[in-house]
């Protein structure tokens, strides 16, 4: 009994250092200035970021984007109480957060990496916007 209680908390101790590592390993091989054209990107590409503030998935996703979440194109779905779901969420038929929803129409439910991010919406490091 003594030895399935100790293993239970290495696994769950172990659980949690890995979920902290990848927490804290959030864009480190990108740099403030190329976050903040990814995000400015993201807005200008029509993309939108629908969440919740109480949703740590959502926060782990603006996480990602260090000081340049600001600049996301988030749309905040909750109310202040937390007891309903804001209009332009009902609206776009928001069922989990977050939801990444692009210009072509396409969503992802989930966190997605900034690499996936700039897979789904054809990012260009060297332009400033979306090509037309």
């Amino acid at each position: 009994m003594k030895y399935l209680v100790w293993t239970t908390i290495g696994v769950i101790a172990a659980v949690v250092l890995l979920w902290f590592g990848l927490r804290n390993h959030t864009a480190a091989t990108e740099t403030d200035s190329e976050v903040m054209v990814l995000a400015q990107w993201l807005t200008d590409s029509g993309a939108k970021l629908y969440g919740s503030f109480w949703c740590s998935a959502c926060n782990y996703q603006k996480e990602l984007f260090g000081k340049a979440a600001n600049e996301l194109p988030y749309v905040e779905c909750s109310s202040p109480d937390k007891t309903a779901q804001t209009q332009p969420c009902l609206t776009a038929h928001i069922l989990r957060y977050p939801t990444w929803e692009f210009s072509d129409g396409s969503r992802h439910e989930g966190v997605l990496t900034l690499e996936q991010l700039k897979q789904l919406t054809g990012y260009q490091a060297q332009l400033v916007g979306p090509t037309t």
